[in-house]
This record gives C-alpha cells, sequence and structure tokens, in this order.
C-alpha cells in the first residue's frame, strides 16, 4: 500500500477555485480559428499549445484531438479529459488569454499530474503564468 505522502505526490496540483463552466470554452470555429491565426506556438513534450490575446473577461480553452493522435476513441476522450484537468486546476494563476491545446502521442502514456506539469511549464514559457 501507499502511504499518505506517496498518494499526495501523484495528484494533481490545484491552485485556487477549480471549475471550467461553459463561458471558458472555444465553442464556435471562429474562436479556433482566432487562436489559430493570432496565437503564438509553444512546443512540449507532451503538448503543443497555441496561446492567443484575450478577446473576453475570462480566460478560455479548446481542445483538439485527431485520429491522428489515436484511431480509438477512449484514447482521444482521455487525452481531452487529462487536457482540461490541467487547464481546470491551473485556472486561478492563468493571465487572461485564449489557449488551444493538442496532445502530442507521448501523452497517451503519462498521468494527469505530469501533463499539468507540462502546461504549466509552456504557460511560463509564455509568460501566461502568475507566480503566486
Amino acid at each position: 500500500m501507499l502511504d499518505e505522502r506517496e498518494r499526495k505526490q501523484r495528484r494533481p496540483v490545484q491552485f485556487g477555485k477549480a471549475d471550467f463552466p461553459k463561458a471558458q470554452h472555444l465553442l464556435n470555429l471562429s474562436d479556433f480559428n482566432y487562436v489559430k491565426q493570432h496565437g503564438k506556438k509553444y512546443l512540449g513534450k507532451l503538448l503543443v499549445v497555441l496561446i492567443a490575446e484575450n478577446r473576453s473577461s475570462v480566460s478560455k480553452l479548446g481542445l483538439i484531438c485527431g485520429k491522428k493522435f489515436s484511431k480509438k476513441a477512449n484514447a482521444r476522450n482521455r487525452a481531452k479529459r487529462m487536457m482540461r484537468e490541467a487547464f481546470r486546476l491551473s485556472n486561478a494563476r492563468l493571465k487572461l488569454c485564449e489557449i488551444l491545446m493538442i496532445p502530442r502521442l507521448s501523452a497517451m502514456k503519462v498521468k494527469t499530474q505530469e501533463l499539468q506539469t507540462d502546461f504549466i511549464q509552456l504557460l511560463k514559457e509564455a509568460g501566461k503564468w502568475k507566480d503566486s
């Protein structure tokens, strides 16, 4: 059995209030195209992240996970769930921006905490992460 300390180390880290309402989703094709055209691309070990300046009062997230990532729907859905969770838990420390996340093949074999760490690293690189 794992002791309490080992279990805590495996959990993703939550920063502040962790919710993900509909207002924080990129929903329309025009929203996705805006981020693709005006966003800057950051490449991580597990993710490709495009970050554009925000056009509203909340940070927004869009996910792209096509059949190129995996032919199996359950693998694509797991990747989207993990990316959504990484955003949701890190949202309190984000500066306002619009984010498009695309998983790499290596994301299939990792846990949410590793994906969140990679996501935060890319946000710091982009200057969109608030330190405390």
